[in-house]
């Protein structure tokens, strides 16, 4: 008779264990996901962004040194410095013009090459296959590139010595020139050498 009632009891676990849930309810999925696409959306577009910062300053910084190349060449070949970009021949893409301002600013023995940044930046973000730009405050440094000639007795023989500036901090003006001290350019105050 034990062996019955043991049976007996046997299946009725059985059966208690089948008849318990497997799985999860709808509105527990559903709540999962909805948590999950919070998350994703508060931290997909902070790790999408955080290069933005440097590649728009590279973008900069890689413009500034092409103008001080590109002036040192066009004086090589008409004797004075370009006034503006376009006589520079050079092509500007959007990505370059979009959070810099370009300034160029030339006396007989030097130029000055600017990279000022807009007040807002713009960067792309995409997500789930919707791209949008967005404006937000820049806080980017400000560059500033010089080529200065040096005069010899034969205005063949001049030396050109060149020098690249980023602003210590934010501003939204052109930085202050450098210097020529004892023939070897100098970043002003409120700038270092990079």
């Amino acid at each position: 008779m034990s062996s019955v009632i043991g049976s007996k009891y046997l299946l009725y676990l059985l059966k208690q264990i089948a008849n318990q849930r497997k799985g999860f309810t709808l509105i527990e999925l559903l709540v999962v996901f909805l948590i999950v696409g919070i998350l994703a959306a508060i931290f997909i577009p902070a790790f999408v962004s955080c290069g933005a910062r440097p590649a728009r300053q590279s973008i900069a910084k890689a413009f500034i040194v092409q103008l001080n190349r590109s002036q040192q060449n066009f004086y090589l070949e008409n004797q004075k410095f370009a006034n503006a970009i376009a006589d520079l021949k050079i092509k500007m893409s959007a990505k370059t013009a979009q959070n810099y301002t370009y300034i160029i600013q030339t006396t007989p023995q030097a130029t000055f090459q600017f990279a000022v940044p807009n007040t807002y930046a713009i960067r792309e973000e995409e997500f789930l296959f919707v791209k949008r730009e967005i404006r937000e405050p820049s806080n980017l440094p400000s560059f500033v590139g010089a080529v200065f000639v040096i005069p010899k007795t034969n205005i063949k023989d001049s030396e050109m010595v060149s020098i690249f500036c980023r602003g210590d901090k934010h501003s939204e003006s052109p930085l202050p020139m450098p210097i020529l001290k004892e023939n070897k350019p100098v970043c002003a105050s409120g700038t270092s050498s990079i």
